[in-house]
């Protein structure tokens, strides 16, 4: 218990802060911006993590109940770490950085929490109701089968500036949807026009479906950014004061722009591959650009969409003119021909018009992707998944029994949970070398600990001694083996008997002989993955069925990318908001694709999506497969001719070779083991052998005698 203690850490040490720099886009400190700068007294600085402290500090499972304390100033008033549980009660945070934070989890699950399998990855429902159709309103005959072009639809009813027709129906929006068409029942026949999006010129063949799309410039990494004028790849279809958005494909936009805001293009008197921008339309009417943004970030896209615009806004399909409101559609459509040629019939109105829409009526949880969890019916003792929990791989002692020869069956579920067998291990200016029986999917920078291995210098196999504890992946040699750094040489690995080692490396070793394989677990991966919702989708029941469950994870995958606070234990989630895909009605997608998360320069803790409308869950899953190692990564690739070459990061073991014959022994090879590769051959099937090496054997009589591949 901690009561009634009051902490005050007003620092004044001007080397503890930085500040960032908008036009530079880096954190600069005292050294760089002089000595004249009172950063302690700024109110835009922060601190150095090197140099952040906290008052109330609760770490490694321990427990604080805090009453009446109360901290000022601090960089972290209260602080949770590694398992620390903190009850805070009649306290206070005034004037510091964080009042609150909480970094990492307990180092081993409680039994009851290490009992789950995730078994597979659901992923998003298909949309499958069918297209729906929805009513508009009526196509005005005479003005428009008078009309000087065949390019405008007249809406009935709507002749007066004022009167502007409302063009989101149900919730869909006209025009919104890529490949949107008017469509209009006349005479029992059904004839439609394409719905566009106005140009500068007005040209008929540069209109646009529903999305303007357009790449800003870019060289070495440098966006084509000069002032606040955006040099284009291509010139753009904008209008003076069209609204617009500005995305980045790794999140990352230069200073001075605002994630998914809308802005307006300015145009006028500006090459017809440059846009400026504006924070409102009247603002970019009257030529005044938003300044300070700098040329930095990912490679940048500016957006015109329908969904962001209403009738009338410069861009949007629906406009006015001395005859009334319009819709812009396709020259040559079938449409606007069927009313000149019915319009004794048809006056003053056609029938009702209409568009096409598929409706997406999934639940918000059945629109991501979300690993299932089940727990076995076996388990003794097992929890249900709990919101705020951290996903990690199985801390299990090893089934030894397992690995006993005379062990010709598995006799739970539980008898696979742990699979990180070591077989063998050595040590060499101070790097310790573990090869394990199975893939280990490992990468560096993952924490592991290794149990029960016993050497020269600790032959019991004492935790945290020798080869045993918790260390970081150096290097990965190959599928089955990684390094870790040992500073003191553990000693030989024991045996049982004679030569035979205590791994299993020999299997002629049987029962009580090889009772106790030493292992390892994967203690933490480099993302962490927190279940945000678990849903229920069968209940754990002892004895009588399997617990399954779908998680809604969040991945702390972003890291801010400049210094001082790029650092390892800076990794943030997406706001909740975004766990959802935020689905375009008009057009909907099963299966987003994956966003890029980013952790903002300038606003550390802040993270913001690549793109609202794609997918935070996939861009989650797809980093807790990797992490967890299933599958093969691949490193690069090329292509010969019609060959193409897959490079991955580990040896791939695809079509192995599964056994082989001598066909000739040869003659006169001499005793011992030799190169003799020429003068016997050797049949393999189930590969092709490529990259294999081997091992010969020539016996006494100088024939080969064995071959190892």
């Amino acid at each position: 218990v901690v009561a009634q203690f009051t902490g005050i850490a007003l620092n004044k040490d001007d080397n503890a802060y930085v500040k960032y720099n908008t036009t530079t886009g880096a954190w600069e400190d005292q050294a760089a911006l002089g000595s004249g700068v009172s950063l302690h007294t700024d109110s835009l600085a922060r601190h150095k993590p090197e140099w952040e402290n906290c008052h109330i500090r609760v770490a490694n499972n321990s427990i604080i109940q805090a009453v009446s304390v109360f901290a000022i100033g601090y960089a972290k008033h209260f602080l949770a770490e590694s398992g620390g549980d903190m009850s805070i009660t009649n306290s206070n945070s005034n004037f510091g950085a964080k009042s609150f934070e909480s970094d990492g989890f307990r180092p081993e699950a409680f039994t009851k929490d290490d009992t789950a399998y995730i078994t597979s990855i659901k992923p998003p429902e298909r949309i499958s109701k069918n297209d729906q159709t929805i009513n508009f309103k009526s196509i005005a005959t005479v003005k428009t089968a008078t009309a000087s072009t065949d390019t405008k639809l007249y809406i009935d009813g709507f002749e007066q500036i004022t009167n502007v027709p409302e063009t989101t129906i149900n919730k869909y929006k006209l025009g919104a949807k890529v490949g949107d068409k008017i469509s209009v029942n006349i005479e029992s026949l059904v004839y439609d026009a394409d719905i566009l999006m106005p140009v500068p010129g007005d040209e008929p063949d540069d209109r646009v479906s529903a999305i303007k799309e357009i790449k800003v410039g870019r060289a070495s990494g440098i966006n084509s950014i000069t002032g606040s004028t955006f040099t284009l790849q291509e010139n753009h279809k904008f209008l003076p004061g069209e609204s617009i958005r500005i995305y980045s494909d790794n999140g990352s936009l230069p200073d001075g722009l605002d994630h998914n805001r809308l802005y307006y293009a300015i145009t006028e008197s500006l090459n017809p591959d440059q846009i400026r921008i504006a924070t409102t339309e009247t603002n970019a009417l009257s030529n005044a650009s938003l300044t300070g943004i700098n040329n930095i970030g990912g490679s940048l896209t500016v957006v015109s969409s329908v969904s962001d615009k209403v009738a009338g806004d410069p861009g949007h399909p629906v406009q006015f003119d001395a005859d009334g409101w319009f819709v812009n559609v396709g020259a040559g459509n079938s449409l606007r021909q069927a009313i000149v040629d019915n319009q004794g019939s048809l006056v003053p109105k056609t029938r009702v018009s209409t568009l096409t829409r598929k409706p997406d009526s999934r639940l918000n949880r059945n629109k991501v992707y979300m690993p299932r969890l089940v727990i076995p019916k076996s388990t003794p003792l097992a929890s249900p998944p709990q919101n705020g929990f951290t996903l990690q791989q199985t801390g299990s002692i090893i089934d030894d029994t397992h690995y006993q020869n005379e062990n010709t069956s598995l006799t739970s579920e539980l008898d696979m949970r742990a699979d990180g067998a070591i077989i063998n291990a050595s040590w060499s200016g101070n790097v310790g070398v573990i090869t394990c029986q199975n893939p280990h999917r490992l990468k560096i920078g993952h924490k592991v600990q290794v149990y029960r291995l016993q050497s020269d210098n600790n032959e019991s196999g004492t935790d945290n001694s020798g080869y045993n504890g918790k260390f970081d992946v150096l290097g990965v040699t190959d599928s089955k083996t990684f390094t870790i750094g040992i500073n003191t040489d553990p000693g030989g690995i024991s045996t049982i008997t004679g030569t035979v080692p205590y791994t299993r490396n020999d299997a002629s070793v049987v029962g009580s002989g090889r009772t106790s394989i030493p292992y390892f677990v994967k203690r933490r991966v480099e993302n962490d993955f927190q279940i945000f919702n678990a849903y229920d989708i069968q209940e754990y029941k002892k004895d009588i069925q399997d617990g399954v469950y779908d998680l809604l994870i969040k991945g702390y995958v972003a890291q801010p990318e400049v210094a001082p606070f790029n650092v390892d234990n800076n990794k943030f989630s997406v706001k909740t908001g975004y766990l959802f895909p935020r689905i375009d009605r008009d057009n909907p997608v099963d299966d987003p694709s994956p966003t890029k998360s980013y952790a903002q320069r300038d606003d550390i803790g802040v993270v913001e999506p690549s793109r609202p409308t794609y997918s935070t869950s996939r861009e989650n899953i797809e980093s807790l497969i990797e992490e967890l190692g299933v599958g093969i990564g691949i490193t690069g690739a090329n292509v010969s001719g019609n060959d193409l070459t897959i490079n991955t990061s580990v040896d791939h073991n695809l079509n192995g070779i599964k056994a082989f014959t001598i066909t000739s022994n040869g003659a006169n090879l001499g005793s011992g083991s030799g190169g003799a590769e020429s003068y016997f051959n050797v049949q393999l099937e189930g590969g092709s052998g490529k990259g294999a090496t081997a091992n010969v054997t020539i016996n006494a009589a100088g024939q080969v005698s064995s071959l190892q591949i």
